[in-house]
């Protein structure tokens, strides 16, 4: 019989942990684990499941036959969504259809989100949202949950049936930035005790956390999609650079561009910089790419499918973020044996795979001028470029997705496995 996992997450909308999540649904489907997503949301722009079982209705053709719901995005407006007319359906005590449940055939999902007007403040939500969370995890009775990102891992806890069902809670971002304030922290210590395992990205990550939550806490590696491995047609290499991520102040893409206008016009003729993303600065860095005279040398491409066809023959892939946990990104690029540069972010994740001048250029964060120096260094020396570049695809060794799934399977079947024990004990 084969284990049923929930992964509960906010929504499946474009980001790094999504993605994560998303490459680690469709490993465990393949090796035939029952997999059901909940979600509070269904955002505009998320990843797409080759297994899963739903879509937007509006993408169905005349005469086409299944059951519907209506699901929130993230503003509280309704979404309808197509659902198989056999699919094993989760309907809630007030009757509201919530979605399917995972089976043989296909990836389920659920949604527990509760309108923001139905919830009668701020800590009424709170609680209106667990009671549906709970139900939800009451008639999935999954084998094991696996929650990704801050206070997601805490109601992931709170809603396991009195720890019932194991949690394995994921801290997908530095921990600072999950569990910002004191009030925030001193929850993620209390609770993650109770989980059967924490998943972070570095062991300085887990050192964050009090010993009660590092003695819980694992290393695990992010599974990249198989799209990085594919081998792809020999070209030569593009005059351009290309950023990858959401467009906010933490990814700092505005640093790119500043560090890009200080390289003399005869160096820098020819190239450009390829913005891959969507987010709330995007205007922001518009303007900037306008008042620093080079908007004809930017490109600002938004979010889009099949990102390593688009970037595999990028001249330098650049990651500039102020924190990251372990930047997908950058992994993914490194895989398709791109010359890279990259930040030294906050708690050491890049460090496990990055090595400065041998795979990657490794430069202090907020460090505009090591930026500019670094981006005329791999520009003027092609040799150096190729070098880096050469040596940044042999991680696929590490992250090969096989041994990855591996890993995060094996904490997995753990938890389930120590929980069935615990059940025939009782």
């Amino acid at each position: 019989m084969s284990r049923h996992i929930v992964l509960y997450i906010g929504s499946l909308q474009a980001g790094g942990a999504e993605r994560v999540l998303v490459n680690l649904a469709e490993g465990l489907f393949a090796r035939g684990w029952r997999v059901t997503f909940v979600t509070t949301y269904y955002a505009e722009k998320e990843y797409g499941l080759e297994s899963g079982c739903w879509r937007e209705a509006r993408s169905m053709k005349i005469g086409e036959r299944a059951r519907f719901i209506d699901a929130l995005d993230p503003l509280d407006c309704p979404v309808r969504l197509a659902f198989p007319e056999d699919a094993a359906f989760v309907t809630s005590p007030s009757g509201q259809i919530c979605g399917a449940a995972g089976d043989d055939a296909r990836i389920g999902r659920v949604f527990s989100g509760v309108a923001m007007r139905d919830t009668g403040g701020r800590i009424k939500g709170f609680f209106k949202r667990l009671k549906s969370l709970k139900w939800i995890i009451r008639e999935l009775r999954p084998d094991v949950i696996l929650s990704f990102i801050g206070k997601n891992n805490m109601m992931a806890i709170l809603a396991s049936d009195k720890g019932r069902i194991p949690v394995v809670v994921s801290v997908r971002a530095t921990p600072d930035e999950e569990y910002p304030t004191n009030k925030l922290k001193l929850a993620a210590n209390a609770l993650f005790p109770r989980a059967a395992a924490v998943a972070v990205q570095s062991q300085a990550a887990a050192d964050w956390f009090s010993d009660k939550v590092r003695k819980r806490a694992v290393v695990l590696p992010n599974m990249v999609a198989q799209e990085f491995f594919e081998p792809g047609e020999e070209a030569p290499r593009e005059k351009s650079i290309v950023f990858v991520g959401r467009l906010d102040e933490n990814k700092n893409a505005s640093m790119l561009l500043r560090a890009f206008s200080k390289i003399p016009a005869q160096e820098a003729e020819g190239w450009r910089v390829m913005v891959y993303g969507d987010g709330e600065d995007k205007s922001y860095l518009q303007r900037v790419a306008s008042e620093l005279r080079i908007a004809d040398k930017v490109r600002f491409l938004g979010q889009r499918r099949g990102i390593a066809e688009r970037i595999r023959h990028a001249g330098i892939y650049c990651l500039v973020s102020h924190q990251e946990g372990m930047p997908n990104t950058l992994l993914e690029a490194m895989c398709l044996g791109l010359p890279c540069i990259a930040t030294d972010c906050v708690y050491g994740g890049i460090g496990q795979f990055v090595t400065d001048g041998v795979n990657a250029l490794v430069i202090r964060k907020d460090n505009e001028a090591a930026l500019t120096a670094a981006l005329r260094r791999l520009m003027g020396n092609s040799a150096l470029a190729e070098k880096l570049g050469e040596n940044a695809r042999k991680i696929r060794e590490k992250y090969e997705r096989s041994a990855v799934l591996d890993a995060w399977e094996e904490v997995l079947e753990h938890a389930a496995s120590e929980n069935a024990s615990q059940r025939e004990g009782e």
